[in-house]
């Protein structure tokens, strides 16, 4: 989105909107995608999988707000009545959460939400997709840290900070874990 000769803010705009653009012909190709390959006891969706990707790569490059926006249509889609979206945007969340772990523990709390009713959808391949996420977030690799004494207060509400330090103490831990199937 930028040229020659633009000044930095209007470089800086040029390119959220260009990222904006990419982001809505990503989700335009997530929503009207319809193949579905059952050769195996999952549903392998290759077009899907591959926007999702794209999708988690673009929302790298999201400030906040836009990041925020995306969120809101990602999981819009999870709630979705048909198995397809809500595989779909489940499949999109388990990239965007790998990819953005320094997310607002507002937006952690939306993506568990969503991870959440995915656990509970009849379809064993929505269930599978929110298990990937639970599985991406433990494969973020955070180690033990001293614990503290019963008396502090423990919670798992920074996961901001959990996944940016990659420590945290066990209880932590299973506070955050527990979140993801509250």
């Amino acid at each position: 989105g930028t040229r020659s000769g633009m000044t930095s803010a209007q470089a800086q705009r040029a390119h959220a909107a260009w990222l904006e653009g990419v982001c809505v012909r990503l989700l335009c190709v997530l929503v009207r995608d319809g193949f579905s390959d059952f050769a195996s006891d999952l549903v392998v969706t290759p077009v899907r999988e591959t926007c999702a990707q794209a999708l988690g790569a673009a929302a790298q490059y999201c400030d906040a707000e836009q990041l925020e926006r995306l969120l809101g249509h990602v999981v819009a889609l999870c709630g979705a009545a048909a198995w397809e979206q809500h595989y779909t945007g489940l499949v999109c969340l388990r990239y965007i959460a790998v990819l953005r772990p320094d997310m607002s523990s507002a937006l952690w709390a939306r993506v568990f939400q969503a991870v959440y009713a995915g656990f509970q959808a009849d379809d064993e391949d929505v269930r599978g997709a929110a298990a990937a996420i639970y599985s991406a977030l433990r494969n973020q690799n955070v180690e033990a840290a001293e614990q503290p004494s019963m008396q502090d207060a423990v919670s798992a509400g920074n996961i901001t900070k959990i996944i940016a330090s990659k420590s945290s103490t066990p209880l932590e831990m299973a506070l955050l874990y527990a979140s993801c199937l509250e």
